[in-house]
């Protein structure tokens, strides 16, 4: 064939079947210096467009990698002298990448034997020699670590008749070379502790040979005894039939040691604490398992013991749900060193505070692989911290309350005999000029000024009194209608201005004489009526009401004042204190204390009930029969 028989080839069907073929095919002279025909893959594969036939097969040489070019250079000789090419090799592309080639090309003869034409294929080979060189790597990886992990692992005949791998682990923990086992498969039998032959032979050649999992000891070569974990699994070919086993093996003395000890310090640790008051336990660093618990999680928790070790987080079902957060945050943080104190409630209802701690277990290589923990019940201490924190504060409040007194008492007894000295002032140096009327009102503003000192160092007094169990309480037949009357008169007396006090006497009342004690009711409705007008508005209204069955006498306040919050409502009849929305008003605090310890006396009962800036109603009920 001559050149125009090859152009005739590429525009036959046989031409077009090169064209859509992933190999570039091509032909060229005897000698290699000009390039006949050349699929159009050509270009695909090298990158570049084959625009001068003339320049020869040898051009393609400027594509092929440096390392390379030697070689392929040396096949083409060969090839012009007749021999057969069959080459792989890299070449760089225009764009720089790197690719594989596989080159196959042999001489084609004329009739005289001489060579005609050279007739080859090129294929891209690049994605194939990667798969090579990256099964190689994993290969190399793969040896690196079974030469040099202490495990064994194995591939053998489903009856362990013929091994066909084993890594050098088995040297390691064995003692034994690995060619032992090639020539003699049953011979890692020889080697177990003769406690665990049996055990272990009807393992290896049972049913579930293919699924063993045994730990046993072995006898090394050297004599030493080791525990090993011996696991096997089950190969299948395409169609699913048994065709090898695989194995893995590990050494787990040092674990096997530590649980011997551990089994060991347990008894003791268990001896020590069903014999202390507090709870213990055992368990592992997930907490999924309780190895121990004492017999005083039942006294101290209400529960069975049976019940946590069948789910070994069912304590935090006891636990109070305001202190489940803080819980969960102690766990969250480090399970393993937690410290926290919380609240539980028992099945009986009953509230226990708990102090738990935990501690870590750590094996040689300081990897935790139990925890223990200790809880005790704190409930008494709880309750006498609370106490002590109760009465710190109130003995803070009392002592801030009768700072107070001493303030308000010092402002009250001034604020009187500020007025005394006033009007005695005006009597001494203006008596001629002052007419009968004006030094009237001095001489009763001196009055109404000594009447509220009295009545301060009275209360002072009383009180004393009361808290030295001094207060004398001598009942008598009392004219309720004119005690009242009495009281209304001298409060209002007390007032810078003349305040209207309502007063409502049922039938009952001014009908009887009730035994009562008319002094200490005197100091109680005084200080009520008092506070009733102290702290309302002037045009506000303040109702007295009195009511007398055989029974009982009962008095109620009523006004429209500034109210008791629910803040100060418990403490209102403690010594010195003083409601927090008084504002400047006056007053040393002792009033209602003096008239708690009256009703006390007469083992009567007083009740509350405010409004904030609506008023406040006292309700006063005395007993008769004492």
């Amino acid at each position: 064939m001559n050149i125009n028989d090859w152009q005739v080839l590429a525009n036959s069907p046989l031409g077009k079947l090169f064209e859509n073929n992933n190999q570039a095919f091509w032909v060229c002279s005897a000698d290699l210096s000009q390039i006949v025909y050349t699929s159009p893959t050509y270009e695909n594969i090298f990158g570049r467009q084959m625009t001068n036939f003339n320049e020869g097969a040898k051009s393609f040489l400027e594509s092929i990698y440096t390392e390379d070019k030697e070689r392929v250079n040396t096949a083409l000789q060969s090839l012009i002298q007749g021999a057969q090419l069959n080459e792989e090799y890299r070449i760089i592309r225009p764009d720089n990448q790197i690719r594989w080639i596989h080159n196959h090309a042999f001489a084609s003869l004329d009739t005289s034997g001489n060579i005609e034409y050279i007739i080859g294929t090129t294929e891209d080979i690049t994605d194939k020699k990667m798969t090579e060189l990256a099964l190689k790597q994993s290969e190399q990886r793969f040896q690196q670590f079974a030469n040099n992990v202490d495990i064994v692992f194995w591939v053998c005949e489903p009856d362990a008749s013929k091994f066909y791998y084993i890594n050098p682990g088995y040297e390691k923990i064995w003692g034994k070379s690995c060619e032992d086992i090639y020539q003699n498969p049953r011979s890692f039998i020889e080697s177990v502790y003769p406690d665990d032959l049996e055990r272990i032979i009807a393992a290896a050649t049972g049913p579930n040979a293919c699924n063993m999992d045994e730990e046993y000891r072995i006898i090394r070569a050297d004599g030493a005894v080791r525990w090993v974990r011996d696991k096997t699994f089950p190969v299948y070919d395409e169609q699913g039939n048994l065709f090898r086993m695989a194995g893995i093996a590990f050494d787990i003395t040092e674990r096997k040691q530590a649980e011997t000890t551990l089994v060991q310090s347990s008894e003791q640790y268990r001896q020590l604490a069903e014999n202390i008051g507090h709870v213990s336990w055992l368990i592992t660093p997930d907490a999924s398992q309780v190895l121990y618990i004492s017999p005083n999680y039942e006294q101290v928790w209400g529960k069975s013991c049976a019940s946590l070790y069948e789910n070994p987080l069912s304590f935090i079902e006891s636990i109070l749900p305001e202190d489940k957060p803080r819980v969960f945050a102690a766990i969250e943080k480090d399970s393993t060193q937690m410290n926290v104190e919380y609240r539980i409630v028992r099945p009986n209802g009953t509230i226990c505070w708990i102090h738990a701690r935990t501690y870590p277990i750590q094996d040689s290589s300081a990897n935790t692989f139990r925890v223990v923990g200790i809880a005790e019940d704190i409930t008494l201490r709880k309750q006498a911290e609370e106490k002590t924190l109760i009465a710190l504060q109130r003995a803070r409040e009392l002592s801030n309350a009768k700072s107070n007194f001493i303030a308000n008492t010092s402002h009250e007894i001034r604020t009187p005999l500020a007025t005394i000295q006033s009007s005695i002032d005006m009597l001494q140096h203006y008596k001629d000029q002052l007419t009968e009327e004006k030094k009237e009102k001095h001489f009763q503003k001196i009055e109404a000024a000594v009447r509220r000192i009295t009545q301060i160092v009275q209360d002072i007094l009383l009180l004393s009194e009361a808290e030295a169990n001094a207060l004398q309480f001598q009942p008598c037949s009392t004219n309720i209608a004119k005690l009242c009357s009495d009281v209304i008169a001298m409060v209002v007396s007390f007032t810078a201005t003349q305040r209207n006090i309502k007063l409502s006497i049922s039938e009952n009342a001014v009908n009887q004489a009730p035994v009562i004690d008319p002094k200490l009711v005197t100091y109680i409705i005084t200080n009520l009526l008092d506070n009733a007008l102290k702290y309302s508005n002037q045009d506000s209204k303040v109702e007295f009401s009195v009511d007398c069955t055989q029974n009982q006498v009962t008095f109620v306040v009523k006004d429209e004042g500034i109210g008791i919050s629910n803040e100060d409502l418990p403490y209102i009849f403690d010594s010195f204190y003083r409601a927090n929305n008084i504002g400047n008003i006056g007053g040393t605090g002792l009033g209602l204390a003096i008239v708690k310890q009256c009703v006390d006396l007469h083992k009567g009962k007083i009740t509350v009930n405010s409004d904030i800036a609506n008023g406040t109603t006292f309700t006063l009920i005395l007993p008769l029969s004492h």
